[in-house]
């Protein structure tokens, strides 16, 4: 029994090997080694890729939604005379909801908020309704007021005489079930309106909604009339800073006559951006339009181009409805010096004078000047800048460049 069960104990032991002993090449395997730059770049641009194609998808499946619905029970109520009111305290003209006509597409919810919101009816994904335009011909800046919900996006357009030119996808909120501010309302750029136009709203809910609840409901239309003269409450006097105002005294003679010719630029819409370091909301002279009279100077300064002794250049203001203090960058440069001037709907704001670089052909950022006070500002007035050489020494040309506005709250 011994010399059998010593067998056996020899042969257990040759058949398991001794525990917590690990194979050899187990021993031999290093950790994982990082992702190198390159992989890391690669594994950057399939995300960016497929972040892409997935936004690029949920675009389409919103646009086939809209068509589907607008084709598939699309209700389009006759245009009817709208009252004309007199303008109210921000000197706009309002076309309330309750002014529109319903048909069987719309119907008129009261009561939140002591306001009036137009609504599609129950069932109806998709809708339009129209007014005729009742106030005198001129040139406008059109709004619509709408409403954000909490169960879903809704798609409104303004149209006149059935051009789109206004389309607004609203955001979802989640503040309240029906929440309403400037900040879901929608903007247009300057239109030409005549008496007797046909101003419409055209009202979209998809048909991907989760819930049936959503109306696409707005409080109506503010059309504001476009100027290049002061209207309403006098905005500041124009400031010059003291360091400028000594150059604006007495200026050395000019070596060269200054060219004559002037160029006028014709507005356009403005990009939001990133606010600066210090809280700030800036407009960079690149946003600025060209025309034919100016130029981009290192996709970074604007100017004018040889031959033109002033220009001005505007842009709509796309940020919120606040007071702001405005800020200017101009850029000093050594062939001369040059005169600028901020407007705001034609109201002189800012002016002040470049100063002159040190050395000899040469161009660098001066310190920016600031306005004393805030000025209200609404969301697409129109930002003017104005360019005026007003000295030159040797060269015969003085580029009056500048890099930037910046709206402090």
């Amino acid at each position: 029994m011994t010399i059998i069960a010593s067998l056996l104990t020899s042969v257990m032991s040759w058949s398991n090997p001794i525990q917590n002993q690990k194979p050899d090449f187990l021993e031999s395997q290093s950790p994982a080694s990082p992702l190198s730059e390159d992989s890391k770049k690669n594994v950057t641009r399939i995300k960016d890729m497929i972040a892409k194609r997935t936004a690029a998808r949920t675009r389409k499946r919103k646009q086939q939604a809209l068509q589907e619905a607008r084709n598939g029970n699309h209700i389009i109520v006759p245009p009817e005379a709208c009252e004309a009111r007199p303008m109210n305290e921000n000197l706009s003209y309002e076309i309330e909801a309750k002014d529109f006509p319903l048909g069987k597409g719309y119907f008129i919810e009261g009561g939140f908020k002591n306001t009036h919101m137009l609504a599609l009816a129950n069932g109806v994904r998709s809708a339009q309704t129209s007014i005729i335009f009742p106030y005198p011909s001129d040139q406008y800046t059109i709004k619509i007021l709408s409403v954000a919900e909490d169960d879903g996006h809704t798609f409104q357009e303004v149209l006149l005489n059935d051009e789109v030119i206004i389309e607004h996808i609203v955001p979802i909120t989640t503040k309240h079930w029906k929440s309403m501010g400037p900040e879901y309302h929608c903007s247009s750029d300057v239109v030409e309106i005549k008496k007797g136009d046909i101003l419409t709203i055209r009202s979209t809910t998809p048909k991907d909604q989760k819930t049936n609840l959503t109306r696409a409901r707005c409080q109506g239309i503010h059309v504001t009339p476009f100027v290049s003269k002061p209207r309403g409450k006098a905005l500041p006097a124009a400031v010059s800073t003291s360091k400028t105002s000594k150059t604006d005294q007495k200026l050395p003679a000019s070596s060269n006559p200054i060219p004559e010719k002037h160029g006028v630029v014709k507005a356009q819409r403005s990009e939001k951006h990133t606010r600066n370091s210090d809280g700030s909301y800036p407009i960079l002279s690149t946003d600025f339009p060209l025309g034919d009279c100016l130029l981009n100077y290192k996709a970074r300064w604007i100017g004018m181009k040889p031959g033109f002794g002033s220009v001005e250049t505007s842009v709509y203001f796309p940020y919120a409805t606040r007071k702001y203090k405005l800020s200017f960058t101009p850029v000093a440069e050594s062939r001369g010096q040059v005169q600028h001037e901020i407007f705001i709907n034609g109201v002189p704001i800012l002016k002040t004078t470049a100063p002159k670089a040190r050395h000899e052909n040469y161009v660098q950022a001066s310190k920016p000047v600031s306005t004393i006070t805030k000025i209200k500002i609404s969301r697409g007035d129109l930002i003017t800048v104005k360019s005026k050489i007003v000295s030159l020494t040797a060269s015969k040309q003085c580029y009056g460049y500048w890099e930037s506005i910046n709206f402090s709250r």
